[in-house]
C-alpha cells in the first residue's frame, strides 16, 4: 500500500512533485502537498495498481497479482479521509480532493491508530505461534513509532531530510514484515497458519 509514498519521496526531492514543510500548521501533517499527480492522484493509483497487476500476471502469479493491484490502488481512498483538498483527481492543476482529518492531530492519530490495530485483528485470525509473537512485536513498535513521530519529534529541516525519514521508515516496516514470515518459510503449520498452510503454492 505504500508504494506510491515511496514513490512520492523519490519525485519530492527531484522537484517532480512538489510539498513545502509548514511547522506553524496545526494538525498532524505540517505540510502543503502543493503537486503530486504521478503518485497521489486517483488516476495515478489506478494505473499504479494495475501495473502491478499486470506484472504479476505475467510472472504467472495472478492471486499474488490481484492482491497486490489492490493493495496499491487502495492507496488513495485510504488518504481521503485523511488529506485535505489535495488529492488530485487527474492533474496535479485540477480537481483535488480529501475530507481533512489530519486537521485534528488527536483524531487523526486516533483514526491511524485504529486502521492498524483492525489490520492486525483481520491478520491475527489466520497465524499463530511464531508469526503471531512477531507480529504482536511489529504492530507495537509501529504505534510507538507512530506516537513519537507525531508528538515528539520535530518536523525534518528540509524535504530532503523528510523524504530520507520516510524512506526508512517505509522499507524498515517491509524488512520487519520479512521478518514476521520467516517462520512459514521453514514450518507453515508450526507457526500456527491454518488456512494459509493448506493453500497450494501455484495460484495459476
Amino acid at each position: 500500500m505504500q508504494a506510491v509514498d515511496v514513490l512520492f519521496f523519490v519525485l519530492a526531492p527531484l522537484g517532480v512533485e512538489r510539498l513545502v514543510l509548514r511547522p506553524e500548521e496545526p494538525g498532524l501533517l505540517k505540510l502543503g502537498l502543493e503537486y503530486m499527480p504521478f503518485s497521489h492522484s486517483l488516476a495515478a493509483a489506478l494505473g499504479w495498481g494495475l501495473a502491478a497487476f499486470l506484472v504479476a500476471r505475467l510472472a504467472g502469479r495472478p492471486k499474488l497479482g490481484l492482491a497486490l493491484g489492490l493493495a496499491v490502488a487502495s492507496h488513495w481512498f485510504v488518504d481521503l479521509p485523511m488529506h485535505t483538498e489535495d488529492l488530485p483527481i487527474a492533474s496535479g492543476d485540477g480537481l483535488r480532493v480529501g475530507l481533512g482529518m489530519w486537521k485534528s492531530q488527536v483524531g487523526s492519530f486516533a483514526f491511524e491508530l485504529a486502521f492498524l490495530v483492525a489490520g492486525f485483528t483481520i491478520l491475527a485470525r489466520e497465524i499463530g505461534g511464531d508469526v503471531r509473537r512477531r507480529a504482536v512485536l511489529v504492530v507495537w513498535a509501529m504505534a510507538a513509532m507512530q506516537t513519537i513521530t507525531v508528538f515528539v519529534a520535530p518536523l525534518p529541516a528540509t524535504v530532503l531530510e523528510l523524504a530520507i525519514a520516510s524512506q526508512a521508515g517505509f522499507f524498515g516496516f517491509a524488512a520487519a514484515a520479512w521478518w514476521i514470515e520467516q517462520p512459514l518459510q521453514s514450518n507453515p503449520h508450526a507457526a500456527g497458519v491454518q488456512r494459509l498452510a493448506k493453500t497450494p503454492r501455484n495460484n495459476k
